[in-house]
């Protein structure tokens, strides 16, 4: 009886410097996801400054189809590509709308 609970004793440790493991590259991996969605960010800004300029709106309907199509389109799983689009869905409503913003501010 000892025995079986030094065993279970031994695979809970296990378990859980694998999850501590996993869980710090998850970690890592979302400070990659937020830098990357600000450098993105400040791209859009730039674009949203072109556009100010040309008189033209933040949002671009054909543009963010063209952009969740592709995106859909570069998935090669384990999302499924519809997990995709919904996901880059929402970053294009955040970017729009921070485009939008930085347009309003760039204009007083």
């Amino acid at each position: 009886m000892l025995e079986a609970l030094e065993r279970h004793q031994d695979l809970h440790g296990k378990h859980a410097a694998a999850r501590t493991e996993l869980g710090a590259k998850i970690d890592a991996l979302d400070g990659q996801i937020i830098a990357l969605l600000n450098e993105r960010a400040t791209v859009v800004r730039q674009v949203g400054e072109v556009k100010r300029k040309a008189g033209a709106p933040a949002s671009a309907p054909n543009r963010a189809a063209q952009v969740l199509d592709a995106a859909a389109a570069r998935s090669k799983g384990p999302l499924d590509p519809k997990a995709i689009r919904r996901i880059y869905a929402e970053i294009l409503t955040e970017m729009t709308a921070f485009e939008e913003s930085e347009m309003k501010k760039a204009s007083k």
